[in-house]
């Protein structure tokens, strides 16, 4: 499960960004647990943040709420708290994962070829309108 706490780290945000990334990590929570119970996703933990949420060495990581000054595009999911990046090192939750699956969890991703090690989740819809989307 990711926390609040995690995925938040400390940042200062707004509390509409709060309300926001209590509704996306409620439905990514959801959507991980019912991977676990078909045994399509093990929780793994990333070395560099000690939780289920991908980042960079030191723990300094990208994966959770970015700041607008912080790396990504100005509109990223993630500076919206909209965002979050799964820890999936051998890419078995992409690759186990349908667009119907998506759908009944309210979510959007990343193509897996854009996010080798990670799965990139969001509740909010690309213009492309397509569950599994290119960034």
């Amino acid at each position: 499960m990711i926390t609040k706490t995690q995925y938040f780290r400390n940042k200062p945000h707004t509390i509409k960004q709060e309300a926001a990334g209590d509704m996306m990590l409620g439905r990514v929570n959801l959507f991980l647990y019912h991977k676990a119970q078909k045994g399509q996703y093990h929780y793994p933990v990333d070395p560099d943040t000690d939780t289920t949420i991908s980042g960079k060495k030191n723990g300094t990581g990208g994966g959770g709420f970015r700041l607008p000054d912080e790396e990504g595009a100005e509109l990223s999911s993630h500076k919206e708290a909209k965002g979050v990046d799964v820890f999936d090192p051998d890419d078995e939750l992409d690759d186990n994962t349908t667009d119907e699956e998506l759908a009944e969890h309210g979510l959007y991703r990343e193509h897996p070829s854009k996010t080798p090690g990670w799965m990139h989740l969001t509740d909010r819809p690309p213009n492309s309108g397509k569950r599994t989307f290119y960034p």
